[in-house]
C-alpha cells in the first residue's frame, strides 16, 4: 500500500522520515495510518471504509494527521 510518512517511524530497521513516500505491506501501512504517522497517497485506491466516510458529508472523515507524536522517538512498525 502506498503511503506518505507524516512523522518519523522505524520499519524493517530503517528510519522513515516525514515526506517519505513508501510502498509497505497493507497491514503495516494501515497501522501507521491509524497511528497518525502516515497517510494514504493520492492515486492509491481508497479503502471501502474510507469511501463510505467521505460520502457521508458529516465532516467526520477528517484527517487526524496533526495528532501524531511530536519530536519523539520513531514509532516501530513491522
Amino acid at each position: 500500500m502506498k503511503i506518505t510518512i507524516l512523522s518519523p517511524v522505524q520499519h524493517d530497521d530503517k528510519v522513515l522520515e516525514p515526506g517519505d513516500k513508501v510502498d509497505l505491506p497493507q497491514k503495516a501501512a494501515e497501522a501507521l495510518i491509524a497511528a497518525g504517522a502516515a497517510e494514504g497517497r493520492q492515486g492509491a485506491a481508497p479503502r471501502a471504509a474510507d469511501a463510505d466516510t467521505q460520502k457521508s458529508g458529516d465532516g467526520a472523515g477528517g484527517s487526524d494527521a496533526g495528532q501524531g507524536s511530536e519530536g519523539g522517538a520513531p514509532e516501530s512498525v513491522g
